[in-house]
């Protein structure tokens, strides 16, 4: 693992399994010819090209929806991912902020399936019903949903999860299903709530955009 310097020397070592440099193990490199320095800096432009692309929010997405909450807590997730991971690098360890990625992990989780899970409920209603809905029109429907709507949907997972803890007893919970998979693993459902409230709170404000609040 190289790492540059401040002085263009490199840090040259292996990483712990927690991704921080092993300062034990490492030594500095000199750069005397510049061609560590160059390909570190083409590294460096690889890189944020990429994360230039991956944070790209679709130009049909309307302020004041679900849709676009979704899209600036993963990129705020993105940027706490990065800064971690440049800590990380540096040899340097943040407790604090790896329980925030991680409560954000959790909110983008819950948002998405909880959408999903609203698409889903869209198709099996219609066939219930006799007036079919096609994926591609839940879909839709879901990227239309306001941030009130969303606001809504949120509060029904929050009764749920605060009727299991009140009436059941129980410690852990699941986030609703909506993606294949995404049931697992259980969560502490003190956190389960947390995030909801959160979820609320972002839904809120996101909903001022769209002049509902």
């Amino acid at each position: 693992m190289n790492i540059p310097d401040q002085d263009r020397r490199f840090v040259v070592g292996p990483l712990k399994p927690d991704g921080s440099l092993d300062t034990s193990r490492s030594a500095y490199l000199e750069d005397e010819t510049g061609n560590l320095a160059k390909v570190a800096q083409e590294n460096a432009e690889r890189r944020a090209k990429e994360r230039a692309q991956k944070r790209e929010i679709p130009s049909d997405v309307q302020p004041g929806t679900a849709e676009a909450l979704f899209f600036n807590l993963r990129n705020v997730t993105f940027d706490n991912e990065d800064a971690i991971a440049a800590s990380k690098r540096k040899g340097q360890l943040d407790k604090q902020s790896e329980q925030t990625l991680e409560r954000l992990r959790l909110e983008l989780k819950l948002l998405d399936n909880i959408g999903a899970t609203f698409a889903a409920n869209l198709i099996r209603q219609g066939l219930e019903s006799g007036k079919a809905v096609t994926a591609e029109e839940a879909t839709k429907r879901r990227r239309a949903m306001t941030a009130n709507e969303m606001f809504d949907e949120v509060q029904t997972m929050l009764d749920f999860y605060e009727w299991l803890k009140d009436e059941k007893g129980s410690k852990t919970a699941k986030v609703p299903e909506g993606n294949y998979g995404a049931s697992k693993p259980d969560y502490d459902i003190d956190r389960l709530i947390e995030a909801c409230k959160s979820l609320q709170r972002k839904l809120s404000e996101e909903a001022v955009k769209k002049g509902e609040n």
